[in-house]
Parts: C-alpha cells; structure tokens; sequence
C-alpha cells in the first residue's frame, strides 16, 4: 500500500509539473509573437488568467507610492487599469515586499492586513490573491497580480507557476524595452 500511494504521489507530482511546463511553453509561445510590450501583457494575463480560472490578473508598475495598472485580465470584476495608491491595499505589508518574492493570501478578509487593507481589496473584489513583486535597488517597481474574488487555497503549484509567469514576463518586457530602444538608436543614426 504504501509504495503504490508513493508512486500516485510522484505521478502526481511530474504531472503537476509537464502541466506547468506545457503552459510556459504556451505563454512563451504566445508573447513571442509581439514586439509592443502591452500586447505582450494583454496576452500574458489572459492566458495566466483563463489557465487558473481567477477573476483578474494585473500587471502594474509601482512609483512611489502609486500602482499604475499597466494591463489587466478581468473575468467577472471591473478592470483596475489605472493609477491608484498601492499603500490603501499593502501598506502594512511593506518589509515583506522589499524582500521581493511572492506574497499570497488565501482569504483577505481575515489574513495579515489592516481593517482599511481588507476594505479596500474587498471593494476591488479581491478575496484572495498571489502577488509576485519586482523590487530593484531596494524599491518595488513592479507587480504581477492574481486574484480570486472568493476566498481560495492556493496549491504551491499554482504560487510557483505565477512567480514562473512574472519572472518571464519581466525579462521579456526588459528585453523589448532594450529592443525598442536599439531601433530608435538606429533610426536616429540613418
């Protein structure tokens, strides 16, 4: 018994894991395909956000103390896309995200937040969310979001295929910015 519950556990484990290998294979397929950088975000949350079935998927890019959503997958919720104040949802939580990483909560209405935190991620329609964050020289400047309006237990498998996703994504963006950049340098040479 105990070796066949192993070998169920290990199958289920590398199943896991082509599935997470597949889907990467997807985006990166997929975001290959564009050169402009919101196009690239456009299809990166919709594919993240249809694959794990949430309700929104946000990329934002951080200054100071504002969140400006660059591009954002919704299903269900109203779009974030815009600029508002990060702090009003993560003030508290500011150590963690200097620290890079991954945040995640499974439940914001009673998880590690204050009570003006939990208001305003419930009236966004956020009941849970994984949230990889971009911090460079000691600032965040960046952050990927996945949420799901109803409370959600996130599997570890879903937290490192998000964290995956955001790291691709990241030096995609970085790499069409330096392409974009190469093109105006040669178009100014000409």
């Amino acid at each position: 018994t105990w070796s066949a519950g192993e070998r169920a556990r290990v199958e289920e484990a590398l199943s896991r894991r082509d599935d997470r290998q597949a889907f990467m294979r997807t985006l990166h397929e997929a975001i290959g395909r564009f050169a402009e950088p919101v196009h690239v975000l456009e299809e990166a949350c919709r594919l993240l956000g249809t694959h794990l079935r949430v309700n929104g998927v946000a990329y934002g890019e951080i200054e100071g103390d504002d969140c400006t959503i660059v591009s954002d997958y919704v299903d269900g919720l109203s779009s974030q896309a815009g600029r508002f104040r990060w702090t009003e949802m993560g003030a508290s939580r500011t150590e963690e995200i200097l620290k890079g990483g991954t945040l995640s909560v499974n439940d914001t209405s009673i998880e590690p937040h204050t009570a003006a935190e939990r208001e305003a991620m419930r009236a966004a329609g956020i009941g849970a969310y994984i949230c990889p964050l971009l911090v460079k020289d000691g600032r965040f400047v960046a952050s990927f979001g996945v949420h799901s309006r109803e409370p959600r237990v996130w599997t570890t498998d879903e937290i490192a295929l998000v964290q995956d996703v955001a790291d691709r994504i990241w030096v995609t963006l970085e790499r069409r910015k330096a392409e974009a950049e190469l093109r105006a340098n040669e178009g100014r040479l000409d």
